[in-house]
């Protein structure tokens, strides 16, 4: 796959876009779906997947963001997720400084994400399953713990924020 191109997670909205987060690479940054002239992302009038920008308005609410145009109305909400196309943006006088882009309006849907996602089910089945043996785990909880601190702060990294979102994503939706 290209490297240009990758899943975003929405964590903040703002007044005219919102910020995400790429786990891929430990990226964060923002996304604008309104330009400072005034025209607000919208799909392609071609019949294509790719975005422009036109005409419309933006409205912000507490946990999304609705952006009308002639195209339609399209919501963004917290936690979503997206793919994003990242740009370098070079300059000779300061750091080159990257840009990040909706390639769809849409969000992805889980199906569309390549990792296998797990369940509310699989999630409370572990849980159970780690509480019902509490005599079992102390004992193999000192040969569990990391050695270094270096073997530690991978164990944080591999289980955090992105993963618990996850989670948090996955537990929602199995609701409706």
């Amino acid at each position: 796959s290209d490297l240009r191109f990758s899943e975003a997670v929405v964590y903040s909205l703002q007044s005219n876009g919102f910020l995400v987060f790429i786990p891929r690479f430990g990226l964060r940054g923002p996304v604008y779906l309104r330009e400072k002239s005034g025209e607000v992302l919208q799909p392609a009038s071609d019949g294509s997947d790719s975005v422009i920008f036109g005409p419309g308005s933006l409205d912000r609410q507490q946990h999304y963001i609705t952006v009308s145009s002639s195209a339609g109305t399209h919501k963004y909400s917290l936690f979503d997720h997206f793919r994003v196309r990242i740009d370098l943006i070079p300059s000779l006088y300061h750091t080159p400084v990257l840009k990040f882009h909706l390639t769809h309006c849409s969000p992805l849907r889980l199906s569309d994400q390549p990792e296998a996602q797990a369940t509310r089910l699989d999630l409370v089945k572990a849980v159970s399953k780690s509480s019902a043996s509490p005599s079992s785990s102390s004992s193999s909880s000192s040969s569990c713990k990391p050695q270094t601190e270096h073997e530690e702060k991978s164990h944080i990294r591999q289980s955090g924020l992105y993963s618990l979102l996850q989670q948090f994503r996955t537990m929602a939706l199995s609701d409706d």
